[in-house]
């Protein structure tokens, strides 16, 4: 089960999300503002494909839990233009006129060792909402150290 699941659109491309979405959490979890904000010290590492590829970010929660988060393992079909069909309506399609897909549907967020005590929850659930806000500044700005401010 998954602590949290965010739709990411197909349009977003998962290499540059991903490693935004590590440098985000080495800074936001690991750094010495980490300790500050959540009061437990963490370590934030980077799983890559044989590309170097960030395929899965690993947060250590010291003395809590570890969290992993990812793309799913479901393909989505992109598109990047629109086009018509007989009557006229709009369709989605790709302009090579080939069927492409991405890996993951949903970013998600899961718990891969002991389970989280109930003092430490509210810490765990704020890390998780920052990470979702994370998520939300990619997807608005394109990054996730953007805000409504900047």
């Amino acid at each position: 089960a998954y602590l949290s699941k965010a739709e990411i659109p197909s349009r977003i491309p998962r290499s540059d999300f991903m490693k935004q979405m590590f440098r985000w959490a080495v800074q936001e979890y690991e750094s010495a503002a980490g300790r500050e904000n959540y009061g437990l010290p963490m370590e934030v590492k980077a799983e890559e494909s044989e590309e170097g590829e960030v395929t899965a970010i690993v947060v250590d929660v010291k003395g809590v839990t570890t969290l992993r988060a990812q793309m799913d393992d479901e393909e989505v079909q992109v598109f990047d233009t629109v086009s018509k069909d007989k009557e006229g309506n709009a369709i989605p399609a790709h302009s090579m006129g080939k069927t492409v897909y991405e890996q993951g549907r949903y970013f998600v967020i899961s718990r891969i060792d002991t389970p989280i005590e109930a003092d430490r929850k509210p810490t765990v659930r704020a890390m998780l909402e920052n990470f979702g806000g994370a998520v939300n500044a990619y997807y608005a700005f394109g990054s996730p150290f953007s805000t409504d401010e900047t």
